[in-house]
């Protein structure tokens, strides 16, 4: 099959996230672990950058709010953690297609590795982040906002090494979401890659408690790396996970 390549050309370093407007395919928006976000309006021919006035440019997570593609939220730091992480500053919201932010919080979080608002509530958001990577800190784990971002509350914290990599709604039941943890910390002194803490959770109450998965999952004394998930969006039965070995 015929490749080409659309762009953007000028970014720093790998894109980490896309998004396509769910009400016109034309316009889709990139980030890049240090080059910002830049956005296309027709297809991938040209494109801009629209966040270039932040001070921290790494880009992990590009989300549209369900039913408004008018509102993007963004979330900042590279969530890969390299061995020169590019950290971010927190969360931002977009209500005007880009235009113009507004910052959230979360900053102290550093890395912020995922973003699902419920389209049933949107003023409920799940925030998965990893932390400072360069230190053991609380302030990591996944997050969640009732109040459209006014207020945060930490609702699954693993360990002062451990963070959250990745998070997915059922897009059925929206009050059921699956978390996956991942032991990383890179500083000048050592490099962890794995750890008890990964693996899956899963929580059925719109994350006030939260079960580890088993089952024909890696199972105990597993100290594994990093945890992918994907659900089936034509059946919410169906999870799909990608380990990797320590």
């Amino acid at each position: 099959v015929p490749r080409q390549l659309e762009g953007p050309t000028n970014i720093g370093g790998r894109s980490n996230a896309i998004a396509i407007d769910p009400i016109n395919s034309n316009v889709m928006l990139t980030g890049s672990c240090f080059g910002g976000i830049f956005r296309t309006s027709d297809g991938g021919a040209n494109w801009n950058p629209i966040f270039d006035d932040n001070e921290l440019l790494g880009i992990s997570e590009i989300t549209f709010e369900p039913g408004n593609s008018n509102v993007i939220y963004v979330g900042t730091g590279d969530r890969n953690i390299t061995g020169f992480p590019s950290i971010g500053d927190g969360l931002y919201r977009s209500t005007d297609a880009g235009q113009t932010w507004n910052y959230l919080g979360l900053k102290d979080t550093r890395i912020i590795s995922r973003i699902a608002v419920d389209p049933n509530d949107v003023n409920r958001i799940y925030v998965a982040t990893m932390g400072l990577p360069m230190a053991r800190t609380n302030d990591r784990g996944l997050y969640r906002s009732t109040d459209g971002g006014v207020t945060w509350t930490n609702i699954l914290f693993l360990a002062d090494e451990a963070g959250i990599i990745d998070l997915v709604m059922d897009p059925v039941n929206t009050q059921t979401l699956y978390a996956t943890g991942w032991d990383r910390l890179r500083t000048s002194q050592q490099s962890i890659v794995s750890g008890p803490n990964a693996g899956i959770y899963k929580s059925t109450d719109g994350g006030d408690n939260w079960t580890k998965l088993s089952g024909g999952l890696p199972g105990a004394g597993y100290t594994g790396s990093r945890v992918s998930i994907s659900i089936d969006a034509n059946d919410n039965n169906r999870l799909v996970a990608c380990y990797v070995g320590s």
